[in-house]
């Protein structure tokens, strides 16, 4: 076996030569020795330790305490024993005067020990630095101290101040005994490493990349394929430093390569490290061709919050309770007519369920076609093979009725619906009206289901929704636009927008974009949705004359609604435009808001 290799650092050139007496005999060290007192020691520690490979350092006292503070190798304390203590009060009894013992901790604990069992009455100061040792040196001074029995460094400082001074030295068994103690700490030092060397041998020989980081994303371990895309070890750090307690996992395709990255938080001692595994497959087809993407929490929640249904948050308007949704993991269908916000439905859900820190894997039946279809009911890497996620369908009755059939059959074999959240998206105006494979779905795999609402059942809505995605548009298109104007916002809430909320905001986008003044104008809204009717032939922008059927009372709702909208929510101002008082406005805006037509 190799020596330990000990660096020996002495406060004073006495202990220095009790260090190399008491190594001279033994062949299981080799010990460097150095004299160096508090930082002067402590310099010289880092200073050797840079350049040579040490397992253990020796030293005394306080300059042991600077050496600590200035290396991170075990630093092994000479200690002074009971009985170098006790041989130094007996040299102090012998010039019969008053005394005190000022000392690091490792002298006066056994001193005070020693005195107690003797029942000796001595003043007995702790220190941890010199300014401590001058401000009580200061006060014995005064106090007609005649001598102190201390370290190197109180010894030093006594001469200063006038007062005798015997230095209390470690014996030649104490340094023996701290040597023994050097080669056990110098053992398990070098035990540790190499133990920590064959860990890390083992997991560079795994077929994965591993990184591990502290909590601020310093890297501790590095274990990475010279060929690892910049873009995946960015998601790497990404994912370290959405500082999660939590397992997560996530994927990214590069190269016709999936990488699947697993981070997973490990606390050491009271502090949170990360390790963050990056398995990497060859994909036999470009996934994303084929209608089958990966995306994770921060992709998904960054996606919703971009869209218009992110900014409106026009879920609400659906006045739906998700939490009986979020708390069971039972196959969910969400069904509606074309552009009421299905996919945005299930990103809220996913962001806000259990499998969050799982990627999303978002499959279009449409896209499969013969490679994408055979990737997903063959291949091992199938989302439908694995666990944990949550998998958002749409377009199954795009799928031949051999296609679907297999497709139950596999998910129901595999048993996917149990092992994942399953979510299918179906287009269409009510349950009643489902194609037959959402129907099939529904009954086998006993999903629930999820109405999304059309906008035109949501009309009064349509003036706060315009001005909260107007202000989003102006901020990306450098424009400045208030609003509407009045008749502008009756005609938007007249139109039956059967392109629901997916049209709504490309008609504001394109509106924005084609308006010249600060409010948008009736004429400039009458040429859009006229415009509207090449899309949607089947319907027009309807007349601007109010229903016979409505009430007066409807009436006059609308009309306070427009006023208000006119005059930006300023009550006073649109109780002038209206011709009533104040109190009377407030008065009808309590009553239930109206419909703005009524089939």
């Amino acid at each position: 076996m190799r020596p330990i290799r000990i660096l020996g650092i002495a406060p004073y050139e006495g202990i220095a030569s009790l260090m190399q007496q008491a190594a001279e005999s033994r062949s299981d060290l080799q010990i460097d020795i150095h004299v160096g007192n508090l930082t002067a020691g402590a310099e010289i520690a880092v200073t050797q330790t840079a350049h040579q490979a040490y397992d253990v350092i020796l030293s005394r006292g306080g300059t042991a305490e600077s050496i600590r503070q200035a290396t991170d190798l075990k630093v092994v304390d000479i200690p002074l024993s009971v009985y170098d203590i006790l041989r130094s009060i007996k040299l102090a009894e012998n010039h019969n005067c008053k005394y005190a013992v000022i000392g690091f901790p490792a002298i006066t604990r056994n001193a005070t020990f020693l005195c107690e069992v003797l029942r000796y009455n001595v003043d007995i100061y702790t220190i941890h630095d010199q300014a401590e040792a001058r401000t009580i040196l200061q006060g014995l001074e005064s106090s007609g101290c005649q001598m102190v029995l201390c370290d190197v460094v109180t010894n030093s400082l006594a001469q200063e101040y006038g007062i005798p001074a015997l230095l209390i030295t470690s014996g030649l068994e104490s340094v023996e005994d701290a040597l023994n103690t050097a080669v056990q700490e110098g053992l398990a030092h070098r035990k540790a490493l190499e133990l920590a060397q064959f860990f890390q041998d083992v997991i560079r020989a795994m077929p994965y990349d591993t990184l591990v980081s502290d909590e601020a994303g310093q890297d501790l371990f590095v274990s990475l394929s010279p060929e690892l895309p910049d873009s995946v070890l960015a998601k790497a750090h990404a994912s370290i430093m959405q500082r999660t307690t939590e397992p997560h996992r996530s994927c990214i395709e590069e190269g016709g390569i999936r990488y699947t990255l697993q981070s997973t938080p490990i606390r050491m001692e009271g502090v949170l490290r990360h390790v963050v595994t990056i398995e990497k497959s060859r994909l036999s087809i470009p996934l994303g061709k084929y209608g089958i993407a990966y995306s994770d929490l921060q992709q998904t929640v960054d996606t919703f919050f971009d869209s218009f249904y992110g900014i409106t948050q026009s879920f609400s308007t659906a006045n739906l309770t998700l939490e009986q949704y979020l708390q069971n993991n039972r196959p969910l269908v969400v069904y509606g007519e074309p552009g009421t916000a299905k996919p945005q439905m299930v990103r809220m859900l996913y962001a806000k369920g259990p499998l969050s820190n799982a990627p999303l894997v978002k499959i279009d039946c449409a896209m499969l076609m013969r490679p994408g279809w055979k990737y997903l009911m063959e291949n091992d890497r199938s989302p439908l093979m694995g666990k944990g996620c949550t998998i958002m369908m749409s377009h199954v009755d795009a799928l031949t009725d051999e296609q679907f059939s297999e497709l139950f059959s596999t998910v129901t074999a595999l048993h996917t619906q149990e092992r994942n959240r399953m979510f299918f998206i179906a287009s269409c105006p009510s349950a009643e009206a489902m194609s037959p494979h959402y129907a099939r779905l529904v009954d086998m795999l006993n999903c629930l289901t999820l109405e999304m609402p059309p906008l035109r059942s949501h009309l009064q809505d349509i003036p706060r929704l315009s001005g909260l995605y107007i202000s989003t548009l102006n901020m990306r298109n450098a424009r400045a636009v208030i609003g509407f104007e009045p008749e502008a916002t009756f005609r938007m809430t007249e139109y039956c927008w059967p392109g629901n909320y997916d049209q709504f905001c490309r008609v504001l986008n394109e509106l924005v974009l084609r308006t010249t003044t600060p409010y948008i104008s009736e004429a400039t809204v009458r040429e859009q949705l006229k415009r509207e009717c090449t899309f949607y032939p089947d319907t027009a922008p309807q007349t601007r004359t109010l229903p016979v059927d409505l009430t007066l009372e409807e009436i006059e709702c609308i009309a306070v609604q427009q006023a208000l909208q006119a005059e930006n929510g300023n009550q006073k101002r649109a109780a002038e435009r209206l011709g009533i008082s104040r109190t009377t406005l407030w008065r009808m805006l309590q009553k239930e808001t109206p419909h703005p037509y009524r089939r």
